[in-house]
């Protein structure tokens, strides 16, 4: 399965899928060859950019680098389908697929009707349908290519964030959202501690060792954002444009935390500045989680959120990960690896 990228994370797992779920587990439990996340690289991309798509793949025994292949689907559902993405991106092959490439990681070029397609720009008409209209954005005002993995008999399908600008406002609030807004950061997992050993290692060859049966709180963190910009921090914030602070916005940098940006609000008819919300998913190969999900929501600066893990009894290896993902489609993630024993 794959988390889909504009997927809400309570259940980090709102995603399309060709088998059926197996109802008897947990989300969190590995029990079987699993594709946990896609990243695309950048996070958010321009029609004609190159965007590179990797994903995690794990079993039971931790993570595997299958070859997996990646299409660009153009399907477009109908405005009054309630699934996410049409039906047709669960195909091998057809019309409306085509292919990106094959391998753990592969690079793409976002295509150039993406927003026409998916995003504000008026779409083609579709046979045997009536004219259609452009997609509204998901709350954070983003709009989203989908993306069909194929990874042995499993096919799941992903996506990645285009950069269509704004729609609806006005010339004025065009151009302020067009200097201000940043394309997103992929966020990063800084660590993964326990309350009984600090950090975990992420090594498989030297995995951090507790007690069997223990009780663990699992801590993941991520950077510190900006909460104001300051001409000259490194960062190309909400308030900064290239105008404002070439040194920041020339060559925009991001920050791989809960990043602030600009939003256009079409009941307001403004431009307003929002903070993104950051959620984890929680898997473990043996033992238990409290929980699949946790996370903050865009007005909490914690930076960082807990889980908790009953371990196994019996001595042996957990291999475990969080997927961090932003409300704007980022993902990254982080494995961490515990010994069961004396």
């Amino acid at each position: 399965m794959v988390v889909l990228k504009r997927a809400v994370f309570v259940a980090v797992v709102a995603m399309l899928a060709a088998c059926k779920p197996d109802l008897g587990s947990r989300e969190s439990q590995i029990t079987g060859p699993r594709l946990l996340a896609m990243r695309a690289t950048p996070a958010e991309a321009a029609q004609g950019d190159p965007v590179t798509y990797d994903a995690l793949v794990v079993d039971p025994t931790g993570e595997i680098q299958p070859s997996i292949d990646y299409a660009y689907c153009k399907l477009r559902k109908p405005l009054d389908d309630p699934d996410t993405v049409d039906f047709g991106c669960l195909a091998a092959s057809g019309d409306g697929i085509v292919e990106i490439g094959s391998g753990t990681s592969v690079g793409g070029t976002m295509p150039t009707d993406a927003c026409r397609n998916f995003g504000p720009d008026v779409p083609s008409p579709q046979p045997g349908q009536p004219p259609g209209r452009p997609i509204d954005p998901d709350p954070t005002g983003g709009y989203y290519q989908p993306l069909r993995l194929l990874f042995g008999s499993e096919i799941d399908v992903g996506e990645s964030r285009i950069s269509c600008g704004v729609a609806g406002a006005s010339l004025a609030d065009s151009a302020t959202f067009r200097a201000q807004y940043h394309l997103n950061e992929n966020p990063s997992v800084l660590d993964v501690s326990s309350d009984l050993a600090g950090s975990l290692s992420d090594d498989p060859t030297a995995p951090t060792t507790l007690a069997p049966g223990a009780y663990v709180t699992l801590t993941a963190s991520w950077p510190t954002c900006p909460t104001s910009d300051t001409c000259g921090d490194g960062v190309c914030g909400a308030d900064e444009s290239e105008t404002s602070c070439p040194s920041d916005c020339t060559n925009p940098v991001g920050c791989a935390g809960a990043e602030r940006y600009v939003l256009y609000d079409p009941l307001g008819h403004q431009i307003v500045i929002a903070r993104e919300t950051m959620s984890a998913a929680w898997f473990v190969t043996t033992g238990s989680l409290d929980s699949d999900g946790t996370g903050r929501d865009g007005t909490d600066l914690t930076t960082s959120t807990s889980d908790g893990l009953t371990l196994p009894t019996t001595a042996g290896p957990v291999h475990g990960w969080v997927v961090l993902q932003d409300d704007r489609g980022g993902v990254g993630w982080r494995r961490f690896e515990i010994a069961v024993g004396p």
